[in-house]
């Protein structure tokens, strides 16, 4: 990773507090600005960010659950955003994702995805 000589918790919280502004420039096109995450909290000591995402109507598949790939896609979004933060300006990847799916998600529901880095690539 970069050197985060500059990054603290206060800055780390400040700037995920602004992915809820129109302005924010990963709003401004792809999947974000659909999903509209909400942040819940975020640790910079520890590398945690937990992002909450409201299930819409549109992201329900046909027997009326969350999508799974609306969930994977929530993961995603999340640990790229986490990533990109200790990265920036250095465009991250997802290079491999699991998942397991143990029941379903309801519409209506409120989705908390709680993501740490543990570990980086070169």
């Amino acid at each position: 990773m970069r050197d985060n000589s500059g990054l603290n918790q206060a800055d780390m919280a400040a700037w995920f507090s602004t992915i809820n502004t129109p302005d924010f420039f990963m709003k401004k096109f792809g999947v974000l600005p659909l999903l509209d995450p909400k942040l819940k909290e975020c640790c910079y000591d520890k590398k945690e960010l937990t992002l909450s995402f409201q299930v819409k109507e549109w992201e329900l598949n046909p027997e009326g659950g969350l999508h799974g790939g609306m969930i994977v896609t929530g993961f995603d979004m999340t640990f790229g955003l986490l990533c990109h933060y200790f990265q920036k300006p250095n465009m991250v990847c997802t290079v491999n994702l699991f998942t397991t799916f143990i029941k379903p998600v309801l519409p209506g529901d409120t989705v908390d995805y709680q993501v740490r880095i543990i570990s980086h690539g070169k």
